[in-house]
């Protein structure tokens, strides 16, 4: 285990600057980022048959770490918040569940049906966008990870041993629903592969769930170490009992109130909606939406309104577009109001962007 952890360390070395490493037992390991390159960590425990990694990175600067062997058995990817992209050695599928048009015989002759076929595809490069549930299976091989600036990545990644998923396989498997479970499905794909999960109203309960795992506190005695171990095993052991069809469809759907408040801040980033125009909008009332938006995303409505504004201001200005129609763009009341939130945001004027692309 000491290997998994020094690996790791290097690993992480060299696609960032590391702040300060920190260990309460040979179980465990938080590497922080520092603070010149962006601000986060990187966890990882041991909890036997489970390994479970927590992601919170955020990076200055866009960046690219490539990971030239990253060896899986059967992992749980579980993404909470931020948007970035993969880029898969050529030898990785992506399976997914899509409606294909398929030449069935029958006793009257041939024709022309529309069949549910599991159907493998080639992928390059691929979008993760939260909240989504990957299951990954085998060696990936050559792993790129492309973050954008300014982009908060927070994920859960619990690794599970072999052996260990494949006594858990056998002793469900005698349910009748077993085949759609999604410890059967990690069993069955073929290896080097993901399953992109698209969630549905269903798997609301899981974000929440997995946002408990990851806010439980780091440990600093046994008792803590002992509370992330028994949130990870019981968030594990659902998850892998639950349908597919009940979390991965072949349709995204909003998954609660907040999802869809999310949803409308992503696409409608111009508005200056109040939260109970929002909640209004969503079906629910202001203190419930506050609430569940700050639990799903980790940031107030007004926060996360703001961090939007702010990616797509510093993409239109590195473009060198003016400010003034920028602001105008983005929802702001004036200019100066702009900048000030920019340069609150940021610690600096939007014109030095343009003296920088000089």
């Amino acid at each position: 285990m000491k290997y998994v952890f020094d690996k790791q360390l290097e690993m992480i070395n060299d696609w960032c600057m590391v702040k300060n490493v920190q260990r309460f037992n040979q179980l465990s390991q938080i590497i922080y980022i520092d603070k010149s390159i962006g601000d986060g960590y990187f966890e990882r425990y041991d909890f036997g048959s489970i390994g479970l990694s927590r992601v919170n990175c955020y990076f200055h600067r866009n960046h690219q770490f490539i990971n030239p062997n990253c060896q899986t058995s059967y992992v749980l990817y579980i993404v909470l918040q931020g948007s970035y992209e993969y880029q898969l050695d050529d030898k990785v599928t992506i399976e997914e569940k899509v409606g294909v048009k398929a030449t069935v015989k029958t006793e009257v002759g041939t024709e022309a049906r529309q069949v549910n076929r599991t159907k493998l595809k080639q992928f390059e490069q691929v979008t993760i966008n939260a909240p989504a549930i990957w299951l990954i299976k085998g060696d990936l091989g050559r792993l790129s990870t492309i973050i954008s600036a300014k982009e908060d990545i927070k994920a859960l990644y619990i690794e599970l041993d072999k052996d260990f998923v494949g006594k858990l396989a056998t002793q469900i498997e005698q349910q009748t629903d077993a085949n759609n479970l999604i410890i059967s499905k990690l069993m069955t794909m073929s290896d080097s592969s993901i399953l992109p999960l698209n969630l549905t109203t269903k798997a609301a309960n899981f974000v929440m769930q997995g946002w408990e795992v990851y806010n439980t506190p780091s440990p600093t005695d046994d008792i803590k170490f002992m509370a992330l171990q028994g949130q990870c095993l019981t968030f594990t052991s659902l998850l892998l009992k639950q349908c597919i069809t009940e979390i991965g469809g072949a349709k995204v759907q909003a998954l609660n109130s907040a999802y869809q408040a999310k949803l409308l801040l992503d696409e409608f980033y111009n508005k200056n909606w109040t939260i109970r125009e929002l909640a209004q909008k969503t079906g629910t009332n202001e203190c419930y939406l506050k609430a569940d938006f700050k639990k799903l995303t980790t940031r107030t409505i007004g926060d996360y309104r703001t961090h939007k504004r702010m990616q797509l201001a510093m993409k239109l200005l590195q473009e060198r577009q003016k400010i003034a129609p920028i602001a105008n763009q983005l929802g702001f009341s004036s200019t100066q109001y702009f900048r000030r939130v920019f340069y609150k945001f940021y610690g600096y004027m939007p014109e030095l962007i343009y003296d920088k692309l000089i």
